[in-house]
């Protein structure tokens, strides 16, 4: 399935945005597809995309804006350097990106979700503590998403139900990252399986592959179509 190119406006900035959606008509549930480090570059576009794609299937739009170019950042291992300057103007392209969605008329704002991998995983976190008004997310699915370096907002009670993956072999974000988010899950009233779900995946590593791809997958697009 190939997305359709878009632009949505970030401050006085044009950036790209790619809209997977559903050929029924009337407003669809959408979920904002947050990519980390490496952006889509061939070698995990495909990943990516085929959760947009599962998503579809399922009736539900799936969208993934380029923030990365609202700091004209090229994808890749140097985007880590860039996180402490960046990641403000990261946070607002992709708040702008969710306000974009709310306001099209092909989608539902009622039934809004994210997914994020990584340092995008960071970033739907941070979106469902402090959404843009009157875009609030139903929920959010956290791939290996950093939550101490760099830090999360302490607004742990805002979070709606949220389904956390994590493999226990990464070396870049180490499993701890998502053990401390179910741990202030936990302090704020968080109940687990109900308010939270955690889910490890033996011997992963910092992305999955094969058959963990697939059941992580099966399992992400489950969690948004039961809760959205």
């Amino acid at each position: 399935m190939t997305g359709k190119d878009e632009k949505y406006l970030s401050g006085t900035q044009s950036l790209s945005i790619e809209i997977f959606a559903p050929a029924s008509a009337g407003k669809h549930p959408a979920i904002l597809i947050l990519h980390g480090t490496f952006g889509l570059l061939p070698e995990y576009r495909a990943d990516i995309v085929s959760f947009a794609e599962a998503l579809v299937d399922k009736g539900i739009a799936g969208i993934i804006p380029h923030y990365l170019e609202s700091t004209k950042t090229d994808p890749g291992i140097g985007v880590l350097q860039l996180i402490p300057g960046s990641l403000p103007i990261w946070k607002k392209a992709c708040a702008d990106a969710l306000a974009f969605i709310a306001g099209d008329a092909r989608f539902d704002p009622s039934h809004l979700g994210a997914l994020g991998f990584s340092l995008g995983g960071h970033l739907a976190l941070s979106l469902g503590m402090a959404p843009p008004p009157a875009t609030p997310l139903r929920c959010i699915a956290d791939f290996f998403g950093p939550t101490r370096n760099p830090p999360l907002e302490s607004n742990w009670s805002n979070l709606p139900p949220v389904l956390i993956l994590h493999g226990t072999s990464d070396p870049l974000v180490p499993l701890a990252e998502s053990q401390y988010l179910v741990t202030k899950l936990d302090e704020a009233g968080k109940k687990k399986d109900r308010d939270y779900f955690f889910h490890m995946y033996e011997g992963e590593g910092h992305g999955f592959k094969g058959d963990a791809l697939t059941k992580s997958r099966v399992e992400t697009v489950e969690f948004f179509g039961r809760i959205l």
